[in-house]
């Protein structure tokens, strides 16, 4: 199924990280964020918990590599905003992927000599993902959620009354 995904085509792959070992069931406590960038055949992780998710993120490069099809492709731990309470990862994983996909979806085609756009984008970036920022995001969320159950109400309601 991945292999279907044409992965050696692509400039930028977003992984999420959970660090819960069973594949089959639920779980885990912590979600990070690897993104390789075929350009400079490296695989940045980014983790709100002071790395805390870096066996499980090893784990994971080590089984996509092979699919990246480049042999060169090494991890880089990057400087990360942090997470301030127990429960905010997935949200800080969501806003890192919304962040860099719209930084160089806003830019030309990776290239090259990106390195130095990276690493600006990088330091923006510790500074405009915050935990308040994270926060708006997350009650953003919990907002489309309850829009969506309310929707989803009302389908049952108006298809019971057919």
């Amino acid at each position: 199924m991945i292999g279907d995904l044409n992965l050696d085509s692509k400039a930028l792959i977003f992984i999420p990280v959970n660090d819960h070992q069973d594949v089959e069931k639920s779980g885990g406590s912590h979600w990070s964020l690897l993104v390789f960038c075929r350009p400079t055949a490296i695989c940045y992780y980014f983790d709100s918990s002071h790395g805390s998710n870096k066996k499980s993120a090893m784990e994971i490069f080590y089984k996509f590599k092979p699919l990246f099809k480049c042999e060169a492709a090494k991890v880089e731990e990057q400087p990360t905003p942090q997470q301030p309470n127990g429960y905010d990862c997935g949200v800080y994983v969501m806003s890192f992927t919304e962040y860099i996909a719209n930084a160089f979806t806003a830019k030309e085609k990776l290239r090259k000599g990106v390195l130095q756009s990276w690493m600006k984008l990088i330091r923006k970036m510790e500074s405009e993902i915050t935990s308040s920022t994270v926060t708006d995001k997350r009650l953003a969320i919990r907002e489309i959620i309850g829009g969506l159950q309310k929707q989803r109400i009302e389908l049952r309601k108006s298809a019971k009354g057919k």
